[in-house]
């Protein structure tokens, strides 16, 4: 998962994951722009997966998947569209707008929300974490492992 979005050139068909943001629009105008046959779906909330695992079940092959959806959908989401039969070659998922992300401390086993980056401080136990691109579908949230600053032994 990225914060932006790679150009993926020469599909059949591009479908456009969105949940109310407008973070998508600049790639919805560069596939407009190269007459690209594409289509935006809003994604509301996790209680309408079933109906957009059926929606994505009929998409034809060749078909190319952004998602652009808070950092606490992405991961149920990119579970749906796998079960639809798309792969990691066939989507890219991001999320734009999040300014925080939810952490799990390996060490007291708290869950907080931080701004993204790769090492932190435990706001429970005080511990220097790293943080991992790990997902915990058990804790919906990135692993924190406690990492040893410069000198510790």
């Amino acid at each position: 998962m990225s914060k932006n979005w790679v150009w993926v050139p020469g599909r059949q068909k591009y479908l456009i994951l969105y949940h109310h943001s407008q973070d998508h629009q600049v790639l919805l105008t560069k596939l407009r722009r190269v007459k690209a046959d594409v289509e935006e779906v809003e994604v509301k909330d996790r209680d309408h997966q079933a109906a957009l695992l059926s929606y994505l079940s009929i998409q034809k092959m060749g078909t190319y998947l952004y998602g652009f959806l808070p950092e606490t959908m992405i991961h149920s989401i990119a579970y749906v569209v796998k079960e639809a039969g798309f792969t990691d070659d066939d989507m890219q998922m991001c999320a734009p707008g999040d300014k925080h992300r939810p952490v799990f401390c390996a060490h007291c086993h708290a869950v907080f929300f931080v701004e993204p980056r790769d090492e932190i401080t435990c706001p429970e136990c005080r511990c220097f974490l790293e943080v991992s691109d790990h997902w915990s579908v058990f804790h919906q949230a990135y692993l924190g492992s406690y990492s040893f600053k410069e000198g510790e032994t």
